[in-house]
C-alpha cells in the first residue's frame, strides 16, 4: 500500500519525464544547473498538500481507490502488525479488510486506545473465519467500517470473554450489515464468568451445593440451597453484560455458566440477517456438584432497514442438576424505521433444567421499536413452567415504560413492583401469560376495574387491589 505522499511524488515524477523525456531532461539540467533541482522541489512543495494525479494521455484520471487489505495472521494474532497483513502493512481508513481463513493466528483488534476506522469488513466469505474484538466499550471504543460489513456463511464476529469485570464488548458502525445464512455474530457466554457480574447466582461451598442461576433481564432459577439475585439492566437502551451462574466449590470446585456477551450495532442503512445474532448464556456442568446457569447478554441494534429470515437470541444458559437454577433471558433492543420485509425471529428464554420441571430461569426482555411508535415489549419463556410457581424465574418491570403493545406469552411471567409504571395501548396475554403482582402501576390490575383471567393464565396478587369483578376463565 502506498501512501499518498508517495503516489504524489511519481505524479511529479510522471509529469516531467511524459513531456520532456530523459534526453531533453539532461539538456534542461545542462542549461539551468541547479534550477532545474530546484524547479523539482518547488513542483513538490506546490502538488504534495493535493490529492492530485497526472497520467499519461492513454489513462483517465482517477483519485486512488481503497486497497484490499487480506489477513494472513503469520506473525501474531495482533491486528496493528503489519506483517499479519499480505503485502506487510496493517489497514487504515481508506482499506477494505478480508479475512477470509489460512491464517495462522485469528486476527484481534485491540480498542483500548478508541476507534479504529477501516473502509469495510469481508469475513469468512468462503473458508471458517472468527474476527475477534477487544476492550471495546458501549462509547468511544469501537469499530467504524465507513461501508459495509459481510460476514459470509463461513465468518464469526465475536469480542474476548470476560471474567470479573465489563472489559469487552462489540460496538460496531457501519453502512450496511449482512449475515450470511450461517454466518453469525456470537458472543454465547462471553459476558461475567460463573458467580461474578450484579446477577451472579448465589454461590456455595458447602456440601450442600445446589445454587442459583444467574439473572439480567429475567430471573435465575432458584437453587436448592441458594437464591438468585436480582435482575437490573435497561429494556429499551440494554448494554450490560449477561452475568454468571453460581459457583458450587464444594469438593468439586465446580463454576456456573457464564453469561452471555455485549453488543451495539448502529447500522445507518440497512441489516439483512439471515444468518444469526445470538449472546447465550453458558450451560453449568454437573459433575458431582450443582452449579447455576448463566444468563444471557445484550443485543442492542439501531438500523434503517431490517431483512432477513435469520434469528436474534439471548437466552438463559441451562442447568445440568435438577437442584440447580438455570439462566435467566438477557435483554434484546431493536430499532428500526423499515421492518415490514423482515422475517427475522427474536429468542429470548430462560435457561432449561435438565431434569426437573421448576428452577428454569425467566425470560428476558424483547423489545423493538419502529420510528414513530412507542415501541412494543414481549416476555416469552418458551413454555417454560411449573403450575405451583415454584422456584422459576420471573420477568420484573422496575420502571417507567410506555408501550404500543405489551405481550405475555408462552409462559412468559411478568413481576410488578412498588416502582413499576408501565402503560400500554394493548395487552396480549391470552397464550399463558402470567403475573405477580406486588405493586406499581399496571393499567390491568390498577384501574379499579373488571380483571378477567383468560384460560390457562394466572395472576398471584401479592399486594393490595380493587376491582369491580374478577373472572376467571381457566
Amino acid at each position: 500500500m502506498k501512501t499518498t505522499f508517495l503516489k504524489n511524488i511519481r505524479a511529479v515524477f510522471a509529469l516531467i519525464f511524459y513531456h520532456f523525456n530523459i534526453l531533453k531532461t539532461k539538456r534542461l539540467f545542462k542549461t539551468f544547473g541547479f534550477n532545474f533541482i530546484f524547479l523539482i522541489i518547488l513542483s513538490l512543495t506546490i502538488l504534495v498538500p493535493f490529492k492530485i494525479y497526472f497520467y499519461p494521455p492513454d489513462v483517465s484520471w482517477q483519485e486512488a481507490k481503497a486497497a484490499n487489505i487480506t489477513w494472513d495472521g503469520s506473525e501474531s494474532s495482533d491486528w496493528t502488525v503489519g506483517d499479519n497483513w499480505v503485502g506487510g502493512v496493517a489497514p487504515t481508513s481508506t482499506d477494505d479488510v478480508i479475512i477470509d481463513g489460512n491464517y495462522s493466528n485469528a486476527p484481534v483488534l485491540d480498542l483500548t486506545s478508541g476507534t479504529t476506522t477501516i473502509n469495510s469488513l469481508s469475513l469468512g466469505a468462503t473458508i471458517a473465519s472468527t474476527f475477534i474484538l477487544s476492550n471495546g466499550n458501549s462509547t468511544t471504543n469501537k469499530l467504524v467500517v465507513t461501508g459495509d460489513v459481510n460476514i459470509g456463511a463461513n465468518g464469526t464476529l465475536t469480542h474476548t470473554a470476560n471474567t470479573t469485570e465489563q472489559t469487552h464488548v462489540i460496538n460496531l458502525e457501519a453502512a450496511n450489515l449482512t449475515i450470511a445464512s450461517e454466518g453469525t455474530i456470537n458472543i454465547d457466554a462471553k459476558g461475567f464468568s460463573g458467580g461474578n457480574g450484579p446477577g451472579a447466582g448465589i454461590s456455595s461451598s458447602l456440601s450442600y451445593r445446589d445454587v442459583a442461576g444467574g439473572s439480567y433481564g429475567g430471573g435465575g432459577g432458584t437453587g436448592a440451597h441458594t437464591l438468585p439475585r436480582s435482575t437490573y439492566g435497561f429494556i429499551t437502551v440494554p448494554t450490560d453484560l449477561g452475568s454468571g451462574g453460581g459457583n458450587a466449590t464444594w469438593l468439586y470446585g465446580r463454576k456456573g455458566g457464564s453469561g452471555g456477551g455485549a453488543m451495539s450495532l448502529n447500522i445507518s442503512g440497512t441489516t439483512t440477517i439471515n444468518g444469526s445474532i445470538t449472546t447465550n448464556g453458558g450451560a453449568s456442568v454437573n459433575t458431582g456438584t450443582s452449579p447455576g446457569g448463566g444468563s444471557g447478554g445484550s443485543i442492542y441494534i439501531t438500523t434503517s432497514v431490517l431483512l432477513g429470515v435469520g434469528s436474534i437470541t439471548a437466552n438463559g444458559g441451562g442447568s445440568a442438576d435438577g437442584n440447580a437454577g438455570a439462566g435467566g433471558g438477557g435483554r434484546i433492543a431493536m430499532y428500526y424505521t423499515d421492518n415490514s420485509s423482515s422475517a427475522v425471529t427474536y429468542q429470548n428464554h430462560g435457561g432449561k433444567n435438565s431434569t426437573a420441571t421448576s428452577r428454569m430461569g425467566g425470560a428476558g426482555t424483547i423489545y423493538t421499536k419502529e420510528s414513530g411508535t412507542n415501541g412494543d415489549l414481549i416476555i416469552d419463556n418458551n413454555d417454560q413452567d411449573n403450575v405451583s410457581d415454584a422456584y422459576i424465574g420471573k420477568t420484573p418491570v422496575d420502571e417507567t415504560i410506555i408501550l404500543d403493545t405489551f405481550t405475555l406469552r408462552n409462559c412468559g411471567h411478568l413481576k410488578t413492583s412498588a416502582s413499576s409504571d408501565i402503560t400500554y395501548t394493548t395487552l396480549d396475554w391470552a397464550t399463558k401469560g402470567a403475573v405477580t403482582d406486588e405493586g406499581g402501576v399496571f393499567a390491568l390490575l390498577t384501574g379499579g376495574q373488571e380483571l378477567t383471567v383468560p384460560e390457562n393464565n394466572r395472576v398471584f396478587e401479592r399486594t393490595n387491589r380493587s376491582f369491580t369483578n374478577v373472572i376467571i376463565n381457566g
